[in-house]
C-alpha cells in the first residue's frame, strides 16, 4: 500500500508537471496573485493585520498549538512528544491538540518554520489557504466557462462575509475548505478517467482533511454519490476505488478513536440530540441563504443537476459536489457543537463549481457570459450584508509589561476566553519560549469545560483568593472588564473584590483601553503587581 502511495504521489507530479507545459499556467499564476489581493485587501479592511487573536474563542487556542508544533520541530524534538506539549501548556494554556485534530497545526508550523510565527506571517498564510481556493474553483469552471467567469467565480468567493471573517482568523474553516474542495475535484478526475492514482489521492487529501477538523468526515459521502450521480457502477468493482477508503482508516481511525471524549468535550452535549438538530436544520439552511447571498443562485442549477442524476445521470464533478453538499447541509445539524455560520464555510466552494450550469440557463435568455461575471462580481462585493472590523484589542501591552519580568514570575489573567487567549496569545508571540508561565483565572478559581458549561466557582473568599495567588507563585495580574457579562464570572468578581479589600497587597502598574466588537472599554484591562503576604 505504502509503495503504491508513493508511486501514485510521483505520477501526480508527473501529471501536474505535464499540464503545466500544456496549459496556459502564467494564467493559473495571475489569478491566484489576483485572489490573493482580494483576500488581503479584505483582511486589511477588517484589521486582521492588528488586531490580537480574540476575534473567535478558539482563535488564540488554534495559534498558541501551532506555535507548540513549531517549537518542537525547530528545536530539535528535545524530549518525548507528551512531555514537551505538558510543560508547554503549562507556560501557555491555550494548546488545544487533541480538542481538535492536529493536521492544521502541522500545515500552520510548515509555513510559520520558514516564515516564522509573527502576526503578519499568520494573516498571509490565511490568505493563501482561501487563495488556493478560489484557484480550485476557476481551474473547474475554466473548463466549462471563459476565463472571465472562472474569475469570477474565484473573486466571489473571496468577496463572501464569512469566507473573509475567517480568512482574517487563525481558524481551521480556510484550510478545510481547500481540502475538501480539492479532494472533491480529484474524485471527479478518478471517476473520469479511472486511474487508481486519483482515488488514492483522495484517500490522502480526504484524511487531511479530516485531521484538520472532524467535519472533514462529510467527504466520505462523495464516492457513493459521485457514482451514483455518475452512473459509473463498473468502479465499484475495482480495488482500486476501495483503496481511498482504506487509506482514511489507516490515518485517520486510531487518532479519531483515541481523542473521541476530548472532542466532545467541546460539543454544547456529549451525543446528539433531537432538540439541537430541530434548532440547527433552519438555522444553517437561512445562514446559508444570508451569508452566501449571489452563490445562492447557483443552488437552482445544482437541484436541477440533482433531479437530473435520479432520473438519468450528471458529469462525475456535479455528482460528487453534490454528494458532499447535501452531506453537510444534512449531517451538521447532527452533531452538537455550536450554531455558528462558520460551518458552512467547507459548503461554498461547492456551489460555485455550477457557476457554469447557472450561466447556461442565462444565456438562453440573451445574458452574456461576461456581463454576467461582471454583475455576479459586483452583487457578491456589494451585498448588503454587514462586514465587522477583527478590532480585538486591549492585552499586547500588558503582556509585552508582564514579560520584562525574570521567567520565574508567574503570570495571571481573568478574562473569558477570549480575553485570556489573547494574553496568552500575545505573551507566547513575544518571548523566547518556553518562557513566563500563565495561570488562567478559569482553570485556577473555576471548574468548566470546554465549551464553557458546567462552570462552578471553586473559590469561596477573598482570603482564599490571595492564599492561592502566594501559593502559585503569581506576581504579576492582569483583569479584564471588558467581559460581556454571564453567570460564569463569579470567581472573576471575587478576584476584583479581593483586589479592592486588600489594596495593600496589589500595586496597579498599568491600565489601558480594550476595544471588543467595535466597543471601547475605557481602562477595562488593569496590571498588578502582586506583593507577596509575607512582605
Amino acid at each position: 500500500m505504502i509503495k503504491g502511495i508513493i508511486t501514485s504521489s510521483k505520477s501526480i507530479s508527473q501529471d501536474v508537471l505535464a499540464g503545466l507545459k500544456r496549459r496556459h499556467w502564467k494564467q493559473d499564476i495571475m489569478a491566484l496573485v489576483l485572489f490573493l489581493a482580494a483576500t488581503v485587501g479584505w483582511q486589511l479592511q477588517t484589521g486582521a493585520y492588528k488586531s490580537e487573536f480574540g476575534g473567535h474563542p478558539d482563535e488564540a487556542a488554534h495559534y498558541v498549538t501551532g506555535l507548540m508544533i513549531r517549537d518542537y520541530l525547530t528545536g530539535g524534538i528535545p524530549e518525548h512528544p507528551m512531555k514537551f506539549a505538558r510543560n508547554y501548556y503549562d507556560h501557555y494554556p491555550k494548546v488545544a491538540l487533541g480538542n481538535w485534530p492536529p493536521f492544521f497545526y502541522i500545515a500552520q508550523s510548515a509555513w510559520t518554520i520558514p516564515f516564522g510565527p509573527s502576526r503578519t506571517s499568520l494573516m498571509i498564510f490565511m490568505a493563501f489557504l482561501t487563495a488556493g481556493t478560489a484557484l480550485l474553483i476557476f481551474n473547474e469552471v475554466r473548463h466549462q466557462s471563459p476565463n472571465g467567469l472562472a474569475l469570477a467565480a474565484g473573486l466571489i468567493y473571496c468577496s463572501l462575509p464569512v469566507v473573509q471573517k475567517f480568512s482574517s482568523h487563525v481558524m481551521t474553516e480556510a484550510l478545510l475548505a481547500f481540502l475538501a474542495t480539492l479532494a472533491i475535484c480529484l474524485f471527479a478526475r478518478y471517476l473520469n478517467s479511472g486511474q487508481t492514482r486519483y482515488s488514492l489521492a483522495f484517500g490522502l487529501v480526504a484524511s487531511c482533511a479530516i485531521l484538520t477538523k472532524g467535519s472533514g468526515m462529510f467527504l466520505a459521502f462523495v464516492p457513493l454519490a459521485g457514482v451514483l450521480g455518475s452512473r459509473k457502477f463498473p468502479l465499484l468493482k475495482k480495488p482500486g476505488f476501495w483503496a481511498s477508503a482504506l487509506i482514511v482508516i489507516l490515518l485517520c481511525a486510531p487518532w479519531t478513536l483515541a481523542t473521541l471524549n476530548l472532542a466532545k468535550a467541546g460539543w454544547e452535549s456529549q451525543s446528539p440530540n433531537l432538540a439541537f438538530t430541530l434548532q440547527a436544520i433552519p438555522y444553517y439552511w437561512k445562514k446559508l441563504f444570508l451569508t452566501t447571498g449571489v452563490v445562492m443562485a447557483t443552488m437552482v442549477p445544482l437541484l436541477i443537476c440533482l433531479v437530473r442524476s435520479l432520473k438519468t445521470s450528471c458529469s462525475a464533478l456535479e455528482a460528487s459536489a453534490i454528494g458532499f453538499f447535501l452531506a453537510t447541509m444534512l449531517l451538521q445539524p447532527i452533531i452538537p457543537c455550536g450554531l455558528e455560520p462558520r460551518h458552512l464555510v467547507i459548503a461554498l466552494p461547492v456551489l460555485l463549481l455550477f457557476l457554469p450550469d447557472t450561466v447556461r440557463c442565462l444565456e438562453k435568455h440573451g445574458m452574456k457570459p461576461n456581463h454576467l461575471a461582471l454583475i455576479l462580481v459586483a452583487a457578491a462585493v456589494l451585498q448588503p450584508l454587514e462586514r465587522k472590523p477583527k478590532e480585538c484589542f486591549g492585552f499586547r501591552d500588558s503582556a509585552r509589561l508582564a514579560i520584562q519580568d525574570p521567567v520565574q514570575t508567574t503570570l495571571f489573567v481573568s478574562s473569558d476566553a477570549s480575553g485570556e487567549g489573547m494574553f496568552i496569545s500575545e505573551v507566547a508571540m513575544a518571548e523566547d519560549r518556553p518562557g513566563h508561565i500563565v495561570k488562567r483565572s478559569s482553570k485556577v478559581f473555576a471548574t468548566v469545560n470546554w465549551s464553557g458549561s458546567d462552570y462552578q466557582s471553586d473559590a469561596k473568599s477573598t482570603v482564599e483568593v490571595l492564599a492561592i495567588f502566594e501559593k502559585e507563585g503569581i506576581s504579576i495580574i492582569t483583569l479584564d472588564d471588558s467581559m460581556e457579562p454571564d453567570k460564569n464570572k463569579t470567581h472573576h468578581r471575587l478576584i476584583e473584590e479581593t483586589v479592592k479589600k486588600h489594596a495593600e497587597h496589589f500595586e496597579e502598574i498599568l491600565s489601558n483601553d480594550a476595544l471588543r466588537k467595535g466597543r471601547t472599554y475605557e481602562n477595562a484591562v488593569r496590571t498588578y503587581r502582586f506583593k507577596s503576604l509575607n512582605d
